[in-house]
């Protein structure tokens, strides 16, 4: 869990730097900036950055709700790897853009996704639920590999972060790195 007053000036601070350091007309707003929260829990820091980009476009509702529909929901993603958290990280950006009149149609979804941040895909499975655990994991591996992910932005797991992460795809990304 990380405060919110931390999660508010380290959302705000990454807007400065992009604006200020990197020239980025708008920052963490810009159409073009894709955004990561590599381990996003309850979805804290996602929620400050659609309340920081909603705040910096005045729209109105239809106009907020195209710019969800088709510029927001495109370059704000996160990756959780519990299942509590993660329902909660739908839930809650799913209120917080009902809130500000945002209508996320049945073909689209936010870009939450339950996976490992540290491994590239789960396998294929017959079982439901792991077929939704790796149906999960191969969007996300799209992500990781296709995404020009600008910021990656977020609080990283502490508790046995070491032990849980010794996958194979992280491990060559370490050997190269």
């Amino acid at each position: 869990y990380t405060p919110d007053p931390v999660v508010d000036f380290i959302v705000r601070g990454t807007d400065w730097l992009l604006q200020k350091h990197f020239k980025i007309e708008h920052g963490i707003a810009n159409p073009n900036v894709m955004v990561l929260d590599l381990a996003t829990g309850t979805g804290t820091f996602l929620q400050r950055v659609i309340e920081l980009v909603y705040q910096k476009y005045p729209l109105s509702k239809s106009t907020w709700n195209y710019h969800v529909s088709k510029q927001l929901l495109r370059r704000i993603f996160g990756f959780e790897i519990l299942m509590a958290p993660y329902a909660i990280a739908h839930l809650k950006l799913a209120h917080l853009l009902k809130q500000q009149g945002a209508l996320i149609e049945n073909t689209q979804r936010l870009g939450i996704y339950l996976t490992n941040t540290l491994e590239i895909a789960a396998k294929k499975s017959d079982l439901l639920l792991a077929q939704f655990v790796s149906k999960e994991a191969n969007e996300a591996a799209e992500v990781k590999t296709d995404k020009p992910i600008m910021v990656v932005i977020g609080n990283p797991p502490y508790a046995n972060f070491g032990m849980m992460n010794k996958g194979e795809w992280i491990l060559n990304l370490l050997d190269e790195y």
